[in-house]
């Protein structure tokens, strides 16, 4: 998996002292006022279908204690109401196969009512 910049990302997580070469630089959003992060990780098509057919996902962590994580897959921010980039993609769809709709169903009854037909 490879760690994803996301737009709520507020800081990234360097690499620990004498890892430089092995680990990058972690997007992370940082709850304000607690030691909380989230970061957002994209999977590969082949681990996509290892998780599906297995259905797990191994966590490592690099520390002297196992911290407190989660792991999910839902969107873990609030929605902007304002700000839906996939309703509008939805909305440019629709509009554009009803139009498609007409434009088909003006043809054919122009055709049925043509002369020349």
């Amino acid at each position: 998996m490879i760690g994803q910049d996301f737009p709520e990302a507020t800081t990234k997580l360097d690499a620990p002292e004498g890892m430089e070469d092995d680990v990058y630089q972690l997007p992370v959003w940082h709850m304000p006022g607690h030691p909380a992060f989230i970061s957002k990780w994209h999977m590969t098509w082949r681990e996509r279908l290892h998780c599906l057919i297995h259905g797990y996902v191994w966590l490592h962590v690099l520390s002297a204690a196992h911290p407190p994580v989660a792991l999910e897959t839902n969107y873990p921010f609030e929605r902007d109401k304002t700000r839906v980039p996939y309703c509008k993609g939805i909305h440019t769809s629709v509009v554009f196969m009803v139009l498609l709709m007409i434009a088909t169903l003006a043809g054919s009854l122009f055709l049925y009512f043509s002369e020349t037909y």
